[in-house]
């Protein structure tokens, strides 16, 4: 059943989720869910001391603004029910917290 009626204002930044997990001894997989049935795009994420993902993983996220924000997914859309996923490989957990996205309702 489709919602009817949804506006920017029944999606929040809130709904993004940040899940990290160790996968070795220094590597992280990181996954990004947007809990909205509305898009979110031009998504960044604070990442000051993140120096770039696992080789593959370049599209979904990139540092932006003077390296202290990172970009995801190239800007595109993050929907609902489609998580984007990175690696990175660090000597402590990297904390990423959303700062800024463009909701998409229709």
């Amino acid at each position: 059943m489709v919602q009817e009626g949804l506006s920017q204002g029944d999606c929040t930044l809130s709904n993004i989720k940040v899940d990290q997990e160790l996968t070795n001894n220094s590597e992280y997989k990181v996954t990004l869910t947007n809990n909205c049935i509305c898009s979110q795009s031009n998504l960044l994420l604070s990442c000051a001391t993140f120096k770039g993902p696992e080789p593959g993983d370049e599209e979904k996220v990139k540092v932006a603004n003077g390296r202290s924000d990172c970009l995801i997914n190239d800007g595109l859309p993050v929907f609902r029910d489609y998580p984007i996923t990175f690696k990175y490989t660090a000597a402590e957990k990297i904390e990423f917290n959303p700062i800024s996205s463009q909701i998409n309702c229709s």
